[in-house]
């Protein structure tokens, strides 16, 4: 499934901000984390590919309904095409806490 970037996101600020200051780790393959002050939203684990000349990232999100889709994990998806950090990677969210990694 095709997911179309976030346009506005409270979550999408502090996903660019951690995601530029742990960019080493993210591209040498360790996992980073992003904690946010709320807690809540749908927990699991999702695989993103993030393209450079698409306006949406593609997953294998088990939904029909893309509306639905976890808004922290698509703001992390944004944030990382706006970092230039394109490819897979596995984004997991439990309870406001979402950890990164590039899938190589």
């Amino acid at each position: 499934m095709d997911i179309e970037y976030a346009t506005k996101s409270k979550f999408l600020e502090p996903c660019k901000i951690e995601i530029d200051s742990q960019l080493n780790q993210l591209t040498t393959g360790q996992k980073i984390v992003i904690n946010f002050s709320e807690s809540g939203g749908y927990n699991g684990e999702i695989i993103v590919n993030i393209k450079e000349l698409k306006t949406s990232f593609s997953t294998f999100w088990e939904n029909t309904d893309p509306t639905r889709f976890p808004a922290r994990i698509k703001a992390v998806a944004t944030a990382l095409k706006e970092k230039k950090c394109f490819g897979a990677y596995k984004i997991t969210h439990n309870n406001g806490e979402l950890t990164i990694v590039r899938i190589v």
